[in-house]
């Protein structure tokens, strides 16, 4: 009798052992799959920002060259017609950038940011002189370094939050 109760004292122990471990192991992996997660959602809004700012980049530069092809050359030369081009191809790059970045952002700012930043390039090759090229280039500049930080914000959050294992449910 007391060899049987021994025995399932052990087969009991075993069983709740086993559960634990279960338990423990499932916990774990829940733990590394958000962590992933996570990740790979801090990577996906990196690309994506990444993306814009770079396209916004290469509209505000094909701007600029637009409007000095126009000064140098007037808006009738073949020079204004081959950057007026250029522009159009790049603005539709930078939309597509823009409308993706929209698509993920889950902050309000970096939306907004995102627009403002395409809209303000898109305005510079309206200057009326190089004074008001140079004040609607810098402030396309600065619309970028607003959109570079506020997406900065929000990748560090992504950063944060993968290191503590959590999610971004509570952005």
């Amino acid at each position: 009798m007391e060899a049987a109760l021994v025995a399932l004292i052990a087969v009991a122990g075993t069983l709740l052992g086993s559960v634990v471990a279960h338990l423990l192991q499932r916990r774990q992996m829940n733990w590394r799959d958000a962590v992933e997660a996570t990740g790979r959602l801090r990577d996906l809004h990196l690309n994506t920002y990444s993306s814009l700012a770079e396209a916004a980049t290469a509209f505000r530069g094909a701007q600029i060259q637009r409007w000095l092809a126009g000064e140098r050359h007037g808006k009738d030369s073949d020079q204004y017609a081959s950057a007026k081009a250029e522009a159009f191809r790049v603005r539709v790059a930078a939309r597509g950038a823009m409308f993706k970045v929209r698509m993920v952002a889950l902050d309000e700012e970096v939306a907004r940011l995102a627009a403002e930043l395409v809209d303000h390039a898109s305005f510079i090759h309206d200057a009326d002189s190089r004074e008001d090229l140079q004040l609607r280039a810098d402030r396309s500049r600065q619309v970028h370094d607003d959109f570079i930080s506020a997406a900065a914000r929000q990748i560090a959050a992504f950063s944060q939050a993968g290191s503590e294992g959590g999610s971004t449910a509570r952005w």
